[in-house]
């Protein structure tokens, strides 16, 4: 080797040790940030989740004490209007409290209502043939005309037939204050979708993934093959 040459690969032995550190100070970095960021977006989904299950356990029993009154399974209108027109004023989580009978014909709702028919509604179909308190799919509410997440449970009589269904319909807006509360960074985005992959929540807004559209089909198919 020349002089020069010399010289260069005596620096280069010298300074690779400290290259190879670094490099390796360096992945290991990365992995602890990559731990990090999955653990805290673990944290984050379990948090929404439960706030999910609390909505859902706090509807199934306002429901099923509704569907206990008398002035219900006598269909009371008025009666019955009044009351869930009150419950709202005191529950703003819910666009609309409301009953329909067999037919789906609505007879009671919280709001002004016209006349509609809900047999239609997968929920409406599932508490009639269940007869079990069930969670809906995204709706647009047509009592109100706003995003939704129904819930429903069905109004039996003394022989235990189903009789109607009482209707209870989430506003997907009212997962805001939930989001807040996790204090995300700047960069995340946290997202709901139902069973079918439509979206029923994202933060922070974003014109690319408006509620009541698909969520991405790479994104649904992991979802569908994690497991519980």
């Amino acid at each position: 080797l020349s002089i020069r040459s010399g010289l260069v690969l005596t620096a280069l032995l010298a300074v690779l040790p400290a290259l190879a550190l670094q490099l390796v100070t360096g992945l290991e970095h990365r992995r602890h940030l990559e731990a990090e960021a999955k653990a805290e977006a673990s944290r984050a989904a379990a948090a929404m989740a439960e706030v999910q299950e609390r909505i859902t356990d706090s509807t199934r029993l306002l429901l099923t004490a509704l569907a206990a009154m008398p002035e219900l399974r006598a269909k009371d209108a008025a009666a019955c209007s009044a009351l869930f027109a009150s419950l709202l004023d005191q529950n703003p989580l819910y666009t609309n409290i409301l009953a329909a009978d067999a037919n789906g014909d609505m007879f009671a709702s919280g709001l002004p209502f016209a006349l509609l028919n809900f047999s239609d509604r997968k929920y409406f179909r599932d508490a009639m043939a269940t007869r079990q308190f069930v969670a809906g799919e995204y709706v647009v509410s047509r009592t109100t005309g706003t995003p939704s997440f129904p819930f429903a449970l069905p109004i039996l009589d003394e022989t235990g037939q189903a009789i109607g269904v009482l209707i209870a319909a989430v506003k997907l807006d009212s997962f805001d204050a939930a989001f807040a509360r996790l204090h995300m960074p700047v960069a995340a985005n946290l997202g709901l979708a139902d069973r079918n992959g439509t979206r029923l929540f994202y933060r922070p807004v974003n014109p690319a993934n408006p509620v009541g559209s698909p969520i991405r089909p790479e994104v649904f198919d992991a979802i569908q093959a994690g497991g519980d």
